[in-house]
């Protein structure tokens, strides 16, 4: 069975149907193709945009097949947990798409903070004529200060100490 009728068995046995679990998963693609298999991978993508005001989350596993090029990734989320997506791969293809995923994901920016009119005014200031050139002024500086201060000196804090990320 080449990987585009094994894409189109799969689709119809999965597309539509709830997460059933990595293991569950395994076995159902175990009978399906024929050949034990695995999840090697799983992860989330939180999905959330700077633009967007709710949350939601895509979820995705991978499963590697013994003796066999091919590699099924698998995506289902949002708050139903439906499948959503299949695609068979060749294995070499999918390592190369993760890699580039994983660089991305590593090179990913989280927002730390923001400033705004309300802010100074909470603090006293007037800021009703304040123009948008000047707060985005403000904000460089704010963060330029923050990261030649505090920066590195509080992510090490909380990531250690805090929230018990594990060093390498």
């Amino acid at each position: 069975m080449n990987a585009k009728e094994l894409t189109s068995k799969i689709q119809t046995t999965f597309i539509g149907s709830d997460w059933r679990g990595e293991e569950e998963t395994a076995k159902i693609l175990n009978e399906i193709v024929g050949l034990k298999c695995e999840c090697y991978d799983a992860d989330i993508d939180d999905g959330v945009d700077d633009d967007e005001s709710e949350d939601t989350y895509i979820m995705y596993a991978s499963f590697r097949f013994k003796n066999s090029p091919l590699v099924v990734c698998i995506t289902y989320g949002d708050v139903t947990e439906e499948i959503g997506y299949v695609e068979v791969r060749n294995a070499k293809e999918h390592e190369q798409t993760m890699h580039l995923a994983e660089i991305e994901r590593m090179g990913k920016e989280f927002k730390i903070t923001s400033v705004t009119r309300e802010d100074l005014e909470d603090r006293g200031f007037d800021a009703t004529n304040i123009t948008d050139a000047q707060m985005e002024e403000l904000a460089r500086r704010m963060c330029d200060d923050y990261l030649e201060q505090m920066f590195w000196l509080s992510m090490e804090i909380i990531a250690e100490d805090i929230m018990k990320f594990p060093k390498k």
